[in-house]
């Protein structure tokens, strides 16, 4: 057999099975086996491309140009060609009006066992954002947070069954009394409600676990009441373990009726690798959703703080309301 014939084969064999892993990241709702291949659908398609480059300078050169095409078609409905409909949907930024207020927003998993926390919460003081989603809150990060309440007066902490942790919300305005103030899934989910400008508006941290074979699947289904719960308005934000054109996320979407924020792209990395090359090999996992009338007027990620996820932060109006706001708050650390 000669060397060519060897390169050939091989790059016929690849490109078989890659295919087929791509093929299968489109099945993830028949089952979630099916959906742990769509989240590395970019990288299969482009390692599928190369694959099928000698293929097109042998006889074999139609199965490498419709290698090609099937990476490319692949890779447009993850990434997006948003002038032809095609990609994950979101909700596309408004125009902010001249008198509107707008709230801010950040959202970051913190890394649990981050190297120089301080990073972090210079974050915080020099944004100062309306609103904190937090993920991966260790009791590390717990003390942190508490020594920050006079710039977060309203915290809502769940802690977790692991060493990981759980979720939190810090608020600059007042959590509603009674109304969503809770925590679920072991700390996967914490939830809130603030009274701003006469609305309600109902907040939750989110953060789910790897998909199939681990628990994400069954996760999501225990969270499905709770998302369907939310009141009319409503911001989620969260790790979800998840890119935006899985199977998963579309379950998060339907089960709260949400929409979601454009995705700045790539967000995580693994903490061992360059942080340099997240934005090539890296995955949108960090995600921020919206239900209801709320209009993003801009939003993307924030330069790395040291955690292996980039943060996100989104500002954000309310529609207008007649509605008189309450005066009772809360400030809530659960397990």
């Amino acid at each position: 057999m000669t060397l060519r014939s060897i390169v050939m084969s091989a790059s016929l064999s690849a490109t078989l099975l890659l295919s087929l892993f791509v093929v299968a990241g489109f099945l993830g709702a028949l089952h979630p086996a099916f959906d742990s291949f769509a989240h590395f659908r970019v990288h299969f398609s482009v390692m599928m491309a190369l694959a099928a480059l000698p293929l097109l300078f042998s006889s074999w050169r139609a199965h490498g140009f419709m290698a090609l095409l099937l990476a490319v078609g692949a890779t447009l409905t993850a990434v997006g060609l948003p002038s032809l409909g095609i990609g994950p949907a979101h909700a596309a930024f408004e125009t902010r009006p001249v008198l509107a207020r707008s709230y801010s927003l950040l959202h970051l998993n913190l890394r649990y066992n981050h190297a120089h926390p301080e990073r972090v919460l210079d974050l915080l003081e020099q944004n100062t954002p309306d609103f904190v989603f937090l993920n991966e809150v260790s009791e590390m990060w717990n003390a942190k947070l508490r020594g920050m309440q006079n710039l977060y007066p309203f915290q809502l902490r769940c802690g977790g069954d692991t060493r990981v942790g759980g979720t939190a919300i810090l608020s600059r305005h007042a959590f509603s009394a009674g109304r969503l103030t809770q925590c679920a899934g072991s700390g996967s989910i914490a939830m809130a409600q603030v009274e701003i400008d006469g609305t309600a508006l109902d907040l939750v941290s989110m953060h789910l676990g790897w998909p199939w074979p681990f628990d994400q699947p069954r996760q999501i289904g225990l969270l499905t009441q709770k998302l369907a719960s939310l009141g009319p308005q409503a911001i989620v934000a969260g790790d979800l373990n998840a890119v935006p054109w899985s199977s998963a996320v579309r379950r998060v979407i339907a089960s709260g009726s949400l929409s979601a924020m454009q995705s700045p792209g790539p967000t995580w990395l693994f903490g061992w690798l360059p942080t340099g090359w997240r934005q090539w090999i890296g995955l949108p996992i960090d995600h921020i959703f919206k239900k209801g009338d709320i209009a993003f007027f801009a939003g993307g990620a924030l330069p790395d703080v040291g955690s292996d996820h980039l943060p996100l932060f989104a500002e954000f109006g309310l529609p207008e309301s007649d509605g008189e706001p309450e005066d009772q708050t809360v400030t809530v650390w659960a397990r």
